[in-house]
C-alpha cells in the first residue's frame, strides 16, 4: 500500500472513529425485539415455515449489481471512486448456455456520465468535486440463494459487464431499464444459470399479490443505501421479500389517442384473463406514483414477481428520484430479443420446487430431482436447505442467515428507557476515537517522509540531466540502437494533466496550404486549454475549409471519445531516454452552431539518437496540435473533407519543420507518426512509418487501419515472405518512409473509418505490436473497458514478451453522448509530451 493511500485511509479512519464514538454515546443499541419485527415485516406471509413458492423459485436469479466509477479531479487525473454504486438486478435470457445470460437492471445503476450520490460523496471527500465521470467496470454477484450462505460461498460467483455495451448517454430521455450481456470470470460456472421469465400463456392463474425481491442482510434488513465497498457487499446478498403494494407505480405518459379495444380473453397476466379496463384517471395515476418509506429502502433493479414467480415489473428511479415500479410493458421492452427459455439448471430447480410445494409434498420426487441438480451444478449450493428439508420430510427450510422457522423464538429484550449512557459505551467510544487519532498521526508522518524523499529525487534528476548527441546510424530507413542514459519511468494517463504539454513551447505555425483559406494569429494553447477558443475576436483563426461531404457510410452518431495513453521505455531500453512521445486530447467544437465532441490522438516514435529522436517526436506533436486544434475550436465550419485534409496538412507541416531543422543543424532527426482525429462518428487517420492504428468493433473484431512503410511489409505484400516473418526478419527494423527525411514531398497515408458506439481505437508504436500479436491485443481490448487499465495491461504484456523497444499506446473508447447546447468550444489534454527540457521552438 502506498503512503498516499495509507494517508487517505488514516483520515477516513479518523472520521469513522469520531462518528462511531458519537453514535455510541447518543444512540441506544437496538433491541432484539426491534430486529425481529423488521425481519417479520419484510417476509412474505405464508402458513408454512418455508418461503413462498414464488419467492423460492425467483430468488436464485436475483443478483447484486456493483458499478465502479472513476472521477477526474481538478488536476485532470483519473481517480477511481473507493466505493461502488450498488443495486439489484435479475438474470434473464438464457438459452441453456452460460454465454447467453443477461442481467436486467435499472439504468440509474449504470449511468455512464453520473454515478450514485454515495459514490459522488466518497470521491469528493478525498479529491474534491469531480470534473467528469466514467465507468471502470460493472460486476454481477450471485446471491446467497444460489451460492449458499457460508463465508466461503458468499460472493464466490461473480461476472462482469463490459461498460462498452452501455450505449445510452444517461440523460433524461434514457430508457429506465437496460439489459446487458454478462461475461465469465475465472472460476465461474459454465452451465446455464437460473433466470426469470415474464408471464407465459401456459401459466396457471396468478393472484393479484405481487412481491418485490431485493437483497439485504441476513436479518432481512434491506440495504437502504446506494453505495457499497467490496467487503460490505458480502453482507447484503440475502434475498428479502417485500409487498409490491408498498411501492408506487411509475407514471407513464398518457396516450395521444384511445387504445384499440382488446377482447377480454386476449388480455392475460400470469395466465389469468382480465377484463379490459379504461385508462386510469389522472388522479389515480398520480396517487399510484406516491413513494413510500419502504419503497425508498428497496434498491433500483429489484424485480417484481407474481404468485407464479414470473417477472412482472422492476424497481426504477423516476425523474423525481423516487423508487417506483416499472410495469411489465417496460420490462418486456428492455428484455427485447434476448429472452429465452430456462436451461437444465433452472428447469430442475423449478421441477423440484413444484414437487416440494404440492399439497401434500412429494418429497421423494423433490429429493430425486434436487440430488441430480446438486451433482450437475455443485456450485448451486442454495439447493441444499431445500434438499435437507425434503429428505427430513419437513417444511422447515433453514435458509442462510437469521433463523426463519417458526420454532425459533427470539429472546425479547426490554427497550432502553432512552437517554441513559452506560460506562462501557463511553469507554468504547473514547477508545475508538483515540485509535483513529493514533493511526491518522502515523500515516501523516509517512506522508511527510514521502514528500521529503520525492524532493530529493527531483533535485537529483535535475542535476543529472544533460545533452545527448547520439545521431542516426543510417539515414531515412534504419531504426537505430540507443546509447545508455538515465531511465525514463512509464507515464500513465493523467500523470501530467494539462501542463504535461509544454504549451509555451508550441511554435508559431507556418501558413497552411489551403485553397482560399489562411490561419492567422493562432490563439495561445494555454487559452484553449482553459476552455475558450482564444483571445479577442480579431485574433481567432479564420479557417474556411470545405468542398466535401460526410463519408457515405456515416450513421450520424454523435460520439464522445474517452481515452487514455501510456508510454514506457521498454525492458531492454530501460536505461535509455524514451524517444516516443504521445498526445491524447478531447474537446468540443461548434458545428453549425451545435457543440460536437472531438478527439485528437497522436503517437510519434522518434529516430536519430536520444536527443534527436525525442525532439523529433515532440516537435511533430506540437506542430500537428497547433495546426489542428485552433481550426476546430475557432467556431468556423470545417466539413468532413476539410477535417481529413487538415490532418494531412498538419503532418506535412511537421515534415517540413523537421527537414528545416536537419538542414540548419546538419542533423538527422526523424519520426514515425500515427494519428487519429475523431469528429462525429468518423475517425480520420494519418500514418507514416511503422506505428499503427487499429479499430476494434465488438461484432467484427480487431482490424488494422494503417499500412506499415517498412521493408518487411513490402516483402509481405510482394509475397516474398510470410506475414509472420515480420516479427523475426533481420530487416524488420528498417522503414522507407518517415517524417524529417530527405524528400520534401514525403507521402502521408490518410484513412477514414466510420465508428459506432462501443468501438475502440488503438494507436501504438512498433514496440507494442512487435511484442504482442494481434489476437492477444484483441483479447486484452475486449476484456477491459477502462482505457487506462487497458493501456497498462498492453504495456505490461509487451514487456513480459521481451520489451525490446519503446512502447507507446493510446486506447480510445467511443460512447454516444450529446453535449449541452450551451457548451463552449475548448480542449482538455489527457496526456501529452512529458519532456519539457527541450529548447522552445521558434
Amino acid at each position: 500500500m502506498t503512503p498516499t493511500r495509507m494517508y487517505r485511509l488514516g483520515l477516513l479512519a479518523l472520521a469513522l472513529g469520531m462518528l462511531t464514538g458519537l453514535f455510541a454515546l447518543v444512540v441506544p443499541p437496538p433491541t432484539v425485539t426491534d430486529a425481529a419485527s423488521i425481519a417479520t415485516s419484510l417476509r412474505t406471509a405464508h402458513p408454512s415455515d418455508r418461503p413462498a413458492a414464488a419467492v423460492a423459485s425467483a430468488s436464485p436469479a436475483v443478483v447484486r449489481v456493483l458499478s465502479y466509477y472513476y472521477g477526474t479531479n481538478r488536476n485532470g487525473s483519473l481517480v477511481p471512486v473507493p466505493v461502488a454504486c450498488a443495486g439489484t438486478g435479475v438474470l434473464v435470457g438464457t438459452t441453456g448456455i452460460n454465454q447467453a445470460n443477461y442481467v436486467l437492471t435499472s439504468t440509474a445503476l449504470v449511468n455512464p456520465i453520473l454515478p450514485c450520490e454515495g459514490a459522488q460523496a466518497a470521491f469528493q471527500q478525498l479529491n474534491g468535486p469531480a470534473q467528469n465521470w466514467g465507468i471502470i467496470r460493472v460486476e454481477i454477484w450471485l446471491d446467497a440463494a444460489y451460492t449458499g450462505g457460508s463465508a466461503k460461498q458468499l460472493g464466490s460467483i461473480r461476472y462482469q459487464v463490459s461498460p462498452t455495451q452501455i450505449a445510452t448517454d444517461g440523460g433524461p430521455n434514457a430508457p429506465p431499464l437496460v439489459t446487458l450481456a454478462i461475461s465469465n470470470l475465472a472460476g465461474a460456472p459454465t452451465h446455464d444459470l437460473p433466470v426469470l421469465l415474464p408471464p407465459q400463456s401456459s401459466d396457471s392463474p396468478a393472484t393479484a399479490d405481487q412481491t418485490v425481491i431485493d437483497l439485504g442482510r441476513s436479518s432481512a434488513q434491506l440495504l437502504a443505501s446506494d453505495e457499497l465497498s467490496a467487503s460490505e457487499a458480502l453482507d447484503v446478498l440475502y434475498p428479502a421479500a417485500v409487498d409490491a403494494g408498498q411501492l408506487g407505480q411509475e407514471v407513464l405518459p398518457t396516450p395521444t389517442k384511445p387504445p384499440t379495444p382488446t377482447p377480454p380473453e386476449q388480455t392475460v397476466t400470469g395466465g389469468t384473463p382480465l377484463p379490459t379496463q379504461a385508462p386510469p384517471t389522472a388522479a389515480a395515476t398520480q396517487s399510484a406514483a406516491t413513494p413510500s418509506t419502504v419503497g425508498m429502502e428497496v434498491s433500483p433493479g429489484a424485480p417484481v414477481i407474481d404468485s407464479n414467480g414470473r417477472l412482472t415489473g422492476m424497481v426504477i428511479v423516476d425523474s423525481a428520484g423516487n423508487h417506483v415500479v416499472a410495469p411489465l410493458a417496460q420490462v418486456l421492452a428492455a428484455i427485447g430479443p434476448v429472452s429465452g427459455k430456462p436451461g437444465p439448471v433452472m428447469t430442475q430447480w423449478l421441477k423440484g420446487l413444484s414437487a416440494f410445494y404440492t399439497s401434500p409434498p412429494d418429497d421423494a420426487t423433490a429429493v430425486t430431482v434436487w440430488a441430480a441438480l446438486t451433482a450437475s451444478a455443485p456450485d448451486f449450493a442454495g439447493v441444499a436447505p431445500y434438499l435437507a428439508a425434503a429428505r427430513s420430510k419437513t417444511t422447515d427450510v433453514v435458509l442462510p442467515g437469521a433463523a426463519v422457522t417458526s420454532t425459533a423464538t427470539p429472546q425479547s429484550t426490554a427497550p432502553s428507557s432512552g437517554g441513559g449512557i452506560s460506562l462501557p459505551l463511553i469507554l468504547g467510544a473514547i477508545g475508538l476515537v483515540l485509535f483513529a487519532l493514533l493511526l491518522a498521526l502515523i500515516l501523516i508522518l509517512f506522508r511527510v517522509l514521502q514528500r521529503v524523499r520525492r524532493g530529493r529525487q527531483d533535485r537529483a534528476r535535475s542535476a543529472n540531466r544533460g545533452p545527448h548527441d547520439a545521431r542516426l546510424a543510417e539515414r531515412d530507413g534504419q531504426r537505430v540502437d540507443r546509447e545508455p542514459a538515465q531511465s525514463t519511468p512509464p507515464m500513465r494517463s493523467g500523470a501530467r494533466p494539462l501542463t504535461s504539454l509544454p504549451i509555451d513551447a508550441i511554435p508559431t505555425q507556418k501558413q497552411p496550404i489551403l485553397p482560399g483559406a489562411a490561419l492567422t494569429n493562432p490563439p495561445a494553447m494555454g487559452a484553449m486549454l482553459d476552455g475558450a477558443p482564444g483571445g479577442a475576436p480579431d485574433q481567432l483563426p479564420t479557417m474556411l475549409v470545405g468542398g466535401g461531404a460526410v463519408p457515405s457510410m456515416s450513421r450520424g452518431f454523435n460520439l464522445a471519445p474517452q481515452a487514455a495513453g501510456m508510454t514506457d521505455a521498454g525492458r531492454k531500453r530501460a536505461g535509455d531516454p524514451n524517444q516516443d512521445n504521445i498526445l491524447a486530447l478531447t474537446g468540443l467544437r461548434l458545428e453549425q452552431g451545435r457543440p460536437q465532441p472531438y478527439g485528437l490522438f497522436i503517437i510519434a516514435d522518434g529516430m536519430g539518437g536520444h536527443a534527436d529522436g525525442r525532439e523529433a517526436s515532440r516537435r511533430t506533436i506540437e506542430v500537428l496540435t497547433q495546426h489542428i486544434v485552433p481550426a476546430l475550436t475557432s467556431g468556423q465550419s470545417v466539413d468532413a473533407s476539410g477535417i481529413g485534409r487538415l490532418l494531412q496538412q498538419g503532418a506535412m507541416l511537421a515534415n517540413e519543420h523537421l527537414r528545416d531543422q536537419n538542414l540548419s543543424r546538419q542533423g538527422d532527426m526523424g519520426t514515425t507518426l500515427t494519428a487519429a482525429l475523431v469528429v462525429g462518428d468518423v475517425a480520420y487517420v494519418a500514418n507514416i512509418g511503422d506505428s499503427r492504428t487499429y479499430v476494434l468493433n465488438p461484432d467484427q473484431g480487431l482490424r488494422r487501419i494503417t499500412t506499415d512503410h517498412s521493408v518487411v511489409a513490402s516483402l509481405v505484400a510482394a509475397g516474398v515472405i510470410h506475414p509472420d516473418d515480420i516479427y523475426t526478419h533481420p530487416r524488420r527494423n528498417q522503414i522507407y518512409r518517415s517524417l524529417g527525411g530527405q524528400h520534401e514531398d514525403t507521402a502521408v497515408d490518410i484513412f477514414d473509418v466510420v465508428l459506432q458506439p462501443g468501438d475502440r481505437l488503438l494507436l501504438c508504436s512498433d514496440g507494442l505490436w512487435e511484442m504482442v500479436r494481434d489476437p492477444q491485443i484483441e483479447a486484452i481490448l475486449r476484456a477491459n473497458a477502462d482505457p487506462g487499465q487497458t493501456c497498462e495491461l498492453l504495456v505490461h504484456e509487451a514487456n513480459n514478451n521481451g520489451g525490446e523497444d519503446n512502447i507507446s499506446v493510446i486506447v480510445v473508447r467511443m460512447i454516444e453522448a450529446q453535449p449541452p447546447r450551451d457548451a463552449r468550444p475548448g480542449v482538455h489534454v489527457i496526456v501529452g509530451p512529458r519532456d519539457d527540457t527541450l529548447p522552445a521552438l521558434g
